[in-house]
């Protein structure tokens, strides 16, 4: 098994954007949004800000000689710790199951500061086997964003944790000014 470590872009990402802007957000631009070719919208850059219609592959997807079965485990979060989810993979294959890498995504509240990345990933582990029990944790800060100033600030709202690419996994993460809960 193996994942992607870059993102790979359609043939529009290429007419859609100038070899020289490297710009990360979409449509950001000093003054206002920036047009190419007269219509479209600047798409962004890698898998933090791009539009999803212009990738093909995304970072972090990957292929397998064998099929896997997720089974959703427990979540607990809290302020002071962050986050830990656990699962349960299972190779649905006969035989050696080959080893298999797990990547954690972290999607912001939908109602996020403008110029907010679309997912981070924030944990990825690697595990060998046919059947495993997989932890992964997130740090309260990464439920933090930047302003318009570049100071980080805690988001409340419901952030996603997603398991994979594309997601396998997903538990809901409300994060609160006192208390955070995870389903």
């Amino acid at each position: 098994t193996g994942r992607l470590t870059q993102t790979f872009y359609s043939g529009d990402f290429v007419r859609a954007t100038s070899i020289t802007d490297m710009r990360m957000r979409q449509g950001v631009a000093a003054g206002g949004q920036v047009f190419y070719n007269g219509y479209v919208p600047y798409p962004g850059r890698t898998y933090r800000f791009v539009n999803a219609s212009y990738v093909v592959y995304p970072f972090g997807f990957g292929l397998s000689y064998d099929t896997w079965r997720y089974r959703k485990g427990s979540c607990r979060c809290c302020k002071v710790n962050g986050c830990e989810v656990s699962f349960r993979v299972s190779s649905a294959g006969t035989g050696t199951a080959a080893a298999i890498s797990f990547l954690l995504f972290l999607r912001p509240p939908s109602t996020s500061v403008a110029g907010a990345p679309l997912k981070e990933l924030k944990a990825f582990t690697r595990v060998q086997g046919p059947s495993n029990e997989v932890s992964l944790s997130v740090a309260p800060q990464a439920f933090q964003l930047a302003d318009g100033s570049g100071a980080f600030h805690r988001e409340m709202g419901e952030w996603t944790l997603e398991i994979g690419e594309p997601a396998e996994l997903a538990y809901t993460v409300v994060v609160g000014s006192n208390a955070w809960s995870c389903q």
